[in-house]
């Protein structure tokens, strides 16, 4: 009895132990010392990123110190370069023949002109032509007008190439205007610095000239300028009228009384004068 009993129990202990053949063990969570949670890991990852940070930054520091001269002096070039691309509104002026107006009045108008778009703030998109174009309606005692851009400095460069002037022609119930010696109106008398011994050319033939216009042929023009000065060399003075008949020009000769010679425009004007 005493040994069935012990084998019982031994049975019995193998039992508890093992447990029923057909029963699995149950699984267990596993918590272990070493095991990261999220909060560690985010932890991590920015202190790996900060290393990362702060060991570029200290590259870029060593860079800029080994190589800070050569920064600054790219950087100067590059800022001088662009600088020297812009423009500014005051020109540098050159005229060509006779100065009608002050040179203020001249740069000021030329100022106006250049500060109308921003886009004549710099060199590659200066509006040139468009300036001339705009100087020239202006400045009708202008034959030629030419702007560029300087290779070195910021000034615009300006050149007025004048219409030199013959007479100031007198219109009734209109301005007088200056003309010149290719038969063209140029600005108006009292606009004008150069008026003295200019002959005196009076309007009547029944057209009203306006400043910029065509008003006399060239080849005309040039025929009464010739008259003028052989009159000048005669040490004589005179008036002088546009009928309404075309290509006459009268003439009143002082001392001659109310005399009056009409001659006709061309090659022979002169003959007809030294024929009196």
């Amino acid at each position: 009895m005493a040994l069935f009993r012990r084998k019982n129990k031994k049975q019995q202990q193998r039992n508890s132990t093992v447990g029923p053949a057909n029963n699995t063990p149950k699984e267990q969570k596993v918590f272990s010392y070493y095991t990261s949670s999220h909060k560690q890991l985010n932890k991590t990852q920015r202190i790996d990123r900060l290393k990362v940070t702060s060991a570029g930054r200290n590259q870029y520091v060593l860079f800029v110190r080994g190589h800070w001269f050569g920064i600054v002096t790219t950087t100067v070039l590059i800022i001088s370069a662009v600088y020297s691309l812009t423009l500014g509104f005051d020109p540098t002026l050159t005229i060509e023949g006779t100065k009608y107006r002050s040179t203020s009045e001249y740069q000021a108008t030329i100022q106006k002109e250049l500060s109308a778009s921003p886009l004549n703030l710099a060199k590659p998109t200066l509006q040139r032509q468009n300036i001339e174009k705009k100087l020239k309606e202006q400045l009708p005692e202008a034959r030629e007008v030419t702007v560029s851009a300087p290779l070195l400095g910021r000034r615009p460069n300006v050149t007025i190439v004048m219409d030199e002037p013959a007479a100031v022609m007198k219109q009734q119930g209109s301005t007088d205007l200056i003309v010149s010696e290719r038969g063209r109106l140029l600005l108006a008398a009292n606009q004008s610095k150069v008026t003295t011994n200019l002959p005196v050319i009076t309007n009547q033939s029944g057209v009203t000239g306006k400043a910029g216009e065509q008003f006399l042929r060239p080849d005309d023009m040039s025929s009464l300028s010739s008259l003028f000065e052989q009159v000048k060399l005669a040490g004589s003075s005179a008036a002088y009228i546009l009928p309404a008949q075309t290509r006459e020009v009268v003439m009143l000769e002082s001392g001659r009384g109310a005399y009056q010679v009409r001659f006709l425009f061309g090659d022979t004007l002169l003959q007809q004068y030294g024929a009196l």
